[in-house]
């Protein structure tokens, strides 16, 4: 798609492609996290697993479950030393959150590293990452393994993550209690003020707790918004971050007030600013509190 933007451009068509929450919410996160350094050196964007509950229960494969395991068989797009390069899914990934600290993710095969590097060509390092207990990722993992090496069919390995999917504990609440990082979120590292510094951007506000409001609000979002700049673009290079979570905002659960909308924190800020910071978030400060036991 991307490809096809000097045509697109030329026939005076405007196309916003992955405008979802990832890919889509989760990029303006990562321009949000960009825009806090004098340079960025590399960025992460990352998501809950469990949080990316069905509509409906099915043991029948959805759309997301054959999606699913697309991106777990397959080696993954991610830019490694300035290069698109490909990888084997679900390598384990340390991300050391400001004001959180290290959490451990897996690399998913996402649109993310594609599109922000071409937006910002300056990142040196991209990767998208997924939060998962281990016994989400391990069956994963060998169902990869087995349309990897031909053993199974992708149809039949998807079928089979539907069972797992219904049999396994998932859950909005079980994806908060299993995770060290939030459910949302972009990491960027880079300098600020000459000295290096990682900034965190994390949603606190969801729009829904299902994958169908998840994505489709964002899009609708999106659509109202009207960018007028013909070619083919990811959602980093036409929406402002600020503005595109304003308009969020009043389809949010609870309708919560647009400056609460993200949680920002800095590795270059005192650790009592990034504590009052992560207070602030709601969905953030259950995580925590989970975390440190002391949920109530």
């Amino acid at each position: 798609m991307l490809d096809m933007h000097d045509e697109a451009a030329a026939a005076g068509i405007t196309a916003v492609i992955g405008m979802g929450a990832s890919p889509g919410v989760i990029n303006l996160l990562a321009a949000r996290a960009i825009a806090e350094l004098d340079e960025v050196e590399s960025v992460v964007t990352g998501w809950n697993l469990l949080m990316a509950q069905p509509q409906e229960r099915s043991w029948r494969p959805s759309a997301a479950v054959v999606h699913g395991i697309e991106q777990v068989s397959n080696p993954i797009p991610v830019i490694r030393g300035g290069q698109l390069v490909r990888e084997k899914p679900l390598r384990k990934t340390i991300v050391d959150y400001p004001g959180i600290g290290p959490g451990i993710a897996w690399t998913f095969g996402h649109p993310e590293p594609v599109t922000l590097s071409r937006t910002f060509p300056q990142i040196n390092d991209c990767v998208n990452v997924a939060m998962a207990p281990r016994h989400v990722i391990a069956p994963l993992a060998g169902l990869g393994a087995a349309v990897r090496k031909g053993l199974w069919s992708r149809e039949r390995a998807a079928s089979m993550a539907a069972v797992l999917e219904n049999i396994l504990p998932g859950s909005p609440v079980a994806a908060l209690d299993s995770a060290d990082l939030p459910p949302l979120f972009a990491v960027a590292t880079g300098t600020l003020d000459g000295a290096p510094a990682t900034v965190g951007v994390a949603m606190a506000q969801f729009p829904g707790l299902s994958m169908a409001s998840a994505t489709g609000i964002p899009l609708a979002v999106g659509t109202l918004l009207k960018a007028d700049r013909p070619g083919v673009h990811p959602p980093e290079a036409v929406f402002d971050p600020d503005a595109f979570l304003r308009h969020l905002a009043p389809h949010c659960l609870g309708n919560p007030r647009p400056g609460s909308m993200v949680v920002v924190t800095n590795s270059s800020r005192p650790a009592s600013e990034n504590a009052q910071a992560l207070d602030t978030g709601s969905l953030v400060t259950a995580l925590l509190r989970l975390r440190r036991g002391t949920a109530g």
